[in-house]
């Protein structure tokens, strides 16, 4: 992925610690190429399309959950069968924060060591695809700028911040010659396409926070969770598009990760946040952001497969998973292996043989890292065939934090 590296570091420091940092940096985002492409039209479509879901569907170190089920992996090679027999590219979809780390950080506003992670596990899978189908897949990266602008609240300078680090991974994939088939797009810009403004998209979130916080709280006075599909506070919310009743472990789960974003927040204020969240979710789906763009041999349009690094919450109806895969950052079981790359913050830690791996650190933790223990560091990266360079953040970690 990864071709002649070159290095800006933000202090002077012996070269031969740069260039063991450069050959680190590249082992750990080397992928593997196919030895040769797969045909753009294979003898058997449906062994093609069952191939291609395996790789989508990934192995436990790779994939964050379950395995699939036999219906799921079905699903999926259906899905992947349509654009195969047309011959386009398999277009996967998924969302990426307009911020870095929530915008709480004010000197850690670009992309890092952790986004670079991210994007490394979309390109491994287009090549292993393409090892199986020419076309690989085509990921479309949904910039959530104008969820931003209503979870986000007071934080100052929003633009600002949204503007620095789209920039730098608009940059990255640019840089790596990857941003023909990894393309990151905001949601204002989908919504234009179509004609829809974002104040309307605010409008219509807004009024889906309310029904979710009117069913929330009437549930919540309901005893008997097997009766809440019944209030009337829920069927309003279906008919606005809504599925699955929000069992407690969901509610829970949701409150924990707004803990992270606002941890100074009351419970009533963090049910608030967790509407606003599920109401914009909601209007996404109201408003087809996830809409596809090739149309199958029955000129039907395509929906895209579903990917990213946030899984779904305990509890969520089962439809809502099919043709969906989350994957962890890193290869292994280690828990900042679930970060999201905007979530957290990614460094290089020192190894015992002199060598360096990449680390990553969610924002409640990297609260309470002293900031001394943190080395300024950044790295430029390119490769030749695109001719370009883009710098990141590549900061090193004390190695008392190894």
């Amino acid at each position: 992925m990864i071709r002649n590296v070159s290095l800006t570091c933000a202090a002077s420091k012996a070269s031969a610690r740069e260039e063991a940092i450069a050959r680190s940096l590249e082992d750990c985002l080397r992928i593997r190429e196919p030895e040769r492409c797969g045909p753009t039209r294979p003898d058997c479509i449906e062994t093609a399309a069952r191939q291609v879901s395996d790789v989508l569907f990934a192995s436990r170190k790779t994939r964050i959950g379950c395995s699939p089920t036999e219906e799921q992996r079905h699903q999926m090679s259906e899905r992947v069968a349509r654009w195969i027999e047309v011959g386009a590219p398999i277009q996967v979809s998924t969302l990426w924060s307009a911020t870095k780390g929530y915008g709480q950080v004010p000197d850690r506003v670009v992309a890092d060591v952790a986004d670079l992670l991210g994007l490394r596990r979309f390109e491994e899978l287009h090549q292993r695809v393409t090892g199986i189908y020419a076309p690989g897949i085509s990921i479309g990266v949904i910039r959530e700028d104008i969820t931003e602008r209503i979870l986000a609240g007071k934080i100052a300078n929003l633009g600002m911040l949204t503007e620095l680090y789209s920039r730098s991974l608009d940059g990255i994939c640019d840089a790596l010659g990857i941003s023909g088939h990894i393309s990151f797009i905001d949601e204002s810009r989908i919504l234009g396409r179509r004609g829809v403004t974002a104040a309307a998209f605010i409008e219509r979130a807004a009024e889906n926070a309310g029904l979710i916080f009117d069913y929330w709280i009437a549930s919540s006075r309901a005893p008997n969770s097997s009766k809440w599909h019944t209030l009337q506070e829920y069927k309003r919310l279906q008919e606005a598009g809504w599925t699955g009743t929000m069992p407690q472990a969901m509610r829970d789960h949701y409150i924990d990760r707004v803990s992270t974003e606002h941890p100074d927040a009351t419970t009533e204020e963090k049910i608030g946040f967790v509407c606003k969240y599920l109401g914009t979710a909601l209007a996404r789906y109201q408003f087809k952001l996830f809409g596809g763009s090739t149309m199958d041999l029955s000129g039907n349009v395509i929906a895209p497969i579903k990917t990213g690094f946030v899984p779904y919450p305990p509890g969520t109806d089962p439809s809502l998973g099919m043709c969906r895969v989350e994957y962890r950052l890193k290869d292994g079981k280690s828990s900042n292996n679930y970060i999201p790359p905007w979530v957290g913050f990614g460094f290089l830690s020192p190894l015992e043989n002199g060598g360096y791996d990449t680390k990553v650190i969610g924002l409640n933790a990297f609260r309470s890292i002293p900031r001394e223990a943190i080395e300024p560091f950044s790295v430029r990266i390119g490769c030749g065939e695109s001719g370009k360079e883009q710098k990141i953040e590549a900061d090193i970690l004390s190695t008392a934090l190894r």
